[in-house]
């Protein structure tokens, strides 16, 4: 039955991720702004890696330490099927973001709901995709349809709503008195933080690829910077919206406009003038923001996203390892079978991004319930969890506490 139901589930996404917002007619306008490309060099041989670490494998899952439940709140499970956003965590309180377009606060140590808020106006109709983020007492939420809105955090009352001509699924991201968010057919938005009101549009000239996935866009050394399905990174001019420089990551593979709805899962993150990207073909590599030379390059094989921190780069392969790399030369450190980690429920192990704990520790969910926890230096298994089912989104963190919501109507709270 618990296989039927993932399987239901996992359909259920694509569908709702191929619906008929990405139309194939959509219309492009064409902004100023030169697209001069810079095609990354393969030229350094020498620093283009392959994997030489072994995989570690977890051998005492009998003494593990104990990750402690501190509360759990059931919800009407046809109010998180399908939901892939994590929760956000706050000092006193959870918000989810539910699959029927609802916002709720939970205070789960009292077992109490603070407030609701109807995003939605049609009730029928269903979202597995959006984003929450927080600043000063105000939310700032997209929830799969073409609005941004802005809630109060303490009441839930509505601010302000803004609305554009695309779809927004993914996070926004706020740089001084702007907010910046990416559509799903590749349009970056400036809006005024205060209200709501649209500063400028840019829509990218030459492609309509959409982007399903969660690709907030990147502010540095006064750009916008986005990443486009056809492996193109971009970067605009924060002012007014114009292109400054275009990074093409790979160019072996091209596009046809059948293709306009094809889901290619690619991230990227910049630190210290240094790209970190994935390409179409599963490979993760460093470029020199300024020169546009490639760094390093790892064939990692992976279709998730990965997480920078301190000098190591954490990415899940599509072979269920966690693979740590070093961020400066692109070797791996060390590699964990994740699937070693666990007593198999179901042959259906998807992971999440990891999620830095504490400073010291890394945790990963599976879509079938587990949580682990690792120690972030050694790779040591110190903690699991195995009480969850069909969980789809990152653990939320928020100082000791670990929060996670799951697609059969739970959240949790872990520390």
């Amino acid at each position: 039955m618990l296989v039927r139901y993932f399987i239901f589930l996992m359909s259920f996404q694509l569908f709702l991720s191929s619906c008929s917002v990405f139309d194939s007619n959509y219309n492009k306008e064409k902004l100023p702004g030169d697209r001069q490309k810079a095609f990354i060099s393969n030229n350094k041989e020498g620093n283009l890696n392959k994997k030489v670490a072994s995989t570690k494998r977890c051998t005492n899952l009998k003494s593990l330490n104990k990750i402690k439940l501190l509360a759990q709140k059931k919800i009407d499970v046809f109010q998180t099927i399908g939901v892939t956003n994590k929760p956000l965590a706050t000092k006193n309180k959870v918000i989810i973001l539910t699959s029927k377009g609802e916002l709720i606060a939970y205070n789960l140590d009292l077992n109490k709901k603070l407030w609701s808020k109807s995003l939605n106006n049609k009730s029928n109709s269903l979202t597995t995709v959006g984003k929450i983020i927080e600043e000063n007492g105000v939310l700032y939420v997209t929830y799969g349809v073409n609005k941004l809105v802005a809630v109060d955090s303490q009441s839930g009352k509505e601010i302000w709503v803004t609305k554009f001509n695309d779809v927004v699924k993914g996070r926004p991201v706020i740089h001084g008195d702007r907010i910046f968010i990416h559509s799903a057919h590749n349009e970056i938005y400036a809006l005024k933080k205060s209200d709501g009101t649209i500063i400028w549009r840019h829509i990218d000239a030459g492609y309509v690829q959409s982007t399903v996935a969660d690709f907030a866009p990147v502010v540095y050394n006064k750009n916008v910077i986005f990443q486009v399905a056809n492996n193109e990174i971009i970067a605009l001019d924060i002012e007014k919206g114009t292109v400054n420089k275009i990074f093409v990551i790979h160019n072996q593979y091209g596009f046809k406009n059948s293709e306009t709805h094809k889901y290619i899962p690619n991230h990227f993150f910049i630190e210290n003038d240094v790209i970190y990207a994935t390409s179409k073909d599963g490979k993760l590599m460093a470029i020199d923001y300024q020169t546009q030379e490639k760094l390093w390059q790892q064939e990692i094989n992976s279709s998730t996203k990965f997480l920078v921190y301190n000098k190591v780069i954490y990415v899940i392969t599509d072979k269920d390892e966690l693979a740590v790399l070093n961020k400066k030369t692109g070797q791996i450190e060390y590699m964990i079978d994740l699937n070693s980690c666990i007593k198999a429920k179901n042959n259906y192990h998807r992971w999440t991004k990891p999620v830095i704990y504490n400073k010291n520790s890394i945790l990963i969910t599976s879509y079938d319930g587990y949580l682990l926890k690792f120690n972030i230096y050694s790779g040591r298994l110190l903690a699991s969890v195995v009480d969850m089912e069909f969980v789809t989104s990152s653990p939320a963190v928020f100082g000791d506490y670990i929060y996670i919501i799951s697609n059969n109507g739970n959240i949790y709270k872990y520390r």
